[in-house]
């Protein structure tokens, strides 16, 4: 079976066995990052995305060298299987832009969750610190030299300081996750349009190889 395939001249083996590396590194490294599974979880489904974003350059360039090493042996009928291939991995990779941009949204609503807990518990103990001073002021049991003034403007200025912290992460958090989902969904959408590129291309080559009439058989 081997043999057949890169039957002919060195220059179609060359294309079709480099095309054929190509896409076995591309499969074995998305294959590592479904193991383990964590479907459902949003980060391991970013992190999947991610990865394979960043090896979408070994499909395309296998998908061009098998291309080009059909085209050498003028065989339309791979090319018809190369078209279908390239369109699939195109829908798979458009699929991926709602799950990016969802699991973002749920990303940010975790960090931002776990930003306003904190600052709740910060503002609790500030609270705590506020109704001590003021027992103290109504008990008369104030430590000697102690500013009442000085100690309730530290209070409402760690308050204040507080929610401004708060804010600033809520604020970084979405700007993080809003930049994440914007460039991964960008270059998803390039490696899809470039897979439905490749799939057109190979409709045409078809097609012309089939018309071709010095093309035997």
């Amino acid at each position: 079976m081997l043999n057949k395939f890169v039957a002919g001249n060195p220059m179609e083996r060359f294309f079709s066995l480099t095309g054929l590396a190509f896409h076995a590194l591309f499969l074995l490294n998305a294959a590592t990052l479904l193991v383990p599974p964590g479907f459902l979880n949003p980060n391991w489904e970013v992190q999947t995305i991610t990865g394979l974003i960043n090896y979408a350059p070994l499909l395309l360039l296998g998908v061009a060298l098998t291309g080009s090493g059909i085209y050498l042996r003028e065989r339309a009928e791979r090319f018809r299987v190369l078209q279908l291939y390239c369109y699939v991995l195109a829908v798979l990779f458009a699929l991926c832009v709602p799950l990016l941009v969802v699991d973002s949204l749920r990303l940010y609503r975790d960090t931002a969750g776990q930003i306003d807990e904190q600052q709740q518990k910060t503002i609790a103990d500030i609270d705590r610190q506020q109704n001590r001073l003021q027992s103290a002021i109504t008990a008369r049991s104030l430590p000697p030299g102690l500013d009442v003034a000085k100690a309730r403007e530290r209070i409402e200025g760690a308050r204040l300081q507080t929610i401004k912290e708060a804010d600033q992460a809520r604020a970084q958090t979405r700007l993080n996750f809003g930049r994440l989902a914007v460039s991964k969904t960008l270059l998803l959408l390039v490696v899809a349009v470039l897979l439905f590129l490749l799939g057109r291309l190979s409709q045409f080559l078809a097609q012309g190889i089939t018309l071709d009439p010095n093309v035997a058989g």
